[in-house]
């Protein structure tokens, strides 16, 4: 018997140690990680990307990263990134066409639960105009150094389509590390299709039409890519509710396509939960 307690003493006596070093360790790592993300924020603002000029927005800006950890930027000039893909170029926009974005990007990062961005390590978004890749316009860059790039000259309407279809990348790539493929979402489509070239085959924006889509579909951009469809579910049920229900209702590849989204954003956020999804309806019925 005392043998016994002994080992048990041990045992948790290395059980504590243990803890220590795991909790240690993680707090040398998420120290780590504040000081390369604020290396990133330092060569952001050196590129131009600047708080918001006015009291007011800064105001709004600060209480989105008091809540939810994401920070707002503006570009104040011209700035090129050397990509992968090719240049990306961009400007400042008019500081009227900077409030009503950042209004509306602060309105629709507001409805998503603050574990869910955390999750999916989305830190900034900046704000510029005359956004290009290759010198094609193009409205995003996402995941730019856990930043989101975001022309601020569309339209209040689209912008809110683009918030939640851009996030909706980012928590894919947190989610299991791969965005070009998924195999078990590709298997809810119509026997026999085929998507497209990929979202940067298809840059006209009325391809992001809701409902002007073949069956199985929610726009003609969710033809485009996997990963293009799946961000356009999550964006249209953000953004138009009501009109995913009954698109559902007619729909079956599109209903599984709903459920299996909910299912994927849930497993990011305890908070993505069927009441999460009526505070959406609620919120658009307004």
């Amino acid at each position: 018997m005392l043998l016994i307690c002994l080992l048990a003493v041990t045992a948790t006596g290395v059980t504590g140690l243990f803890t220590t070093l795991l909790q240690s360790r993680l707090a040398t790592a998420q120290q780590r990680e504040r000081q390369l993300d604020e290396q990133v924020r330092d060569e952001m603002l050196a590129l131009g990307w600047k708080p918001p000029a006015s009291e007011a927005l800064r105001q709004l800006s600060e209480g989105l990263r008091t809540s939810h950890e994401v920070e707002i930027l503006h570009a104040r000039s011209p700035f090129e990134l050397g990509l992968a893909h090719g240049p990306v170029t961009g400007d400042a926009a008019s500081e009227a066409t900077l409030a009503t974005t950042t209004m509306v990007l602060v309105d629709e990062l507001a409805l998503l639960p603050p574990s869910f961005l955390m999750r999916s390590g989305l830190r900034r978004v900046v704000l510029c105009a005359e956004l290009h890749e290759e010198r094609r316009p193009i409205p995003s860059l996402p995941n730019y150094r856990n930043t989101l790039i975001l022309d601020a000259q569309g339209s209040p309407p689209f912008l809110r389509r683009l918030v939640h279809h851009e996030v909706f990348h980012f928590a894919d790539l947190a989610d299991d590390g791969v965005v070009l493929d998924d195999p078990r979402w590709r298997a809810l489509n119509p026997v026999g299709f085929e998507y497209g070239s990929g979202g940067r085959a298809m840059r006209e924006r009325s391809a992001a039409a809701f409902g002007e889509a073949p069956d199985g579909f929610v726009s003609r951009y969710a033809t485009a890519a996997v990963e293009e469809d799946k961000a356009e579910v999550f964006a249209f049920l953000m953004t138009r509710p009501a009109g995913m229900d009954r698109l559902s209702k007619r729909d079956p590849v599109v209903a599984a396509k709903t459920r299996a989204m909910r299912k994927l954003v849930s497993g990011l956020s305890d908070h993505l939960d069927e009441a999460f999804w009526r505070s959406v309806t609620r919120a658009r019925d307004r």
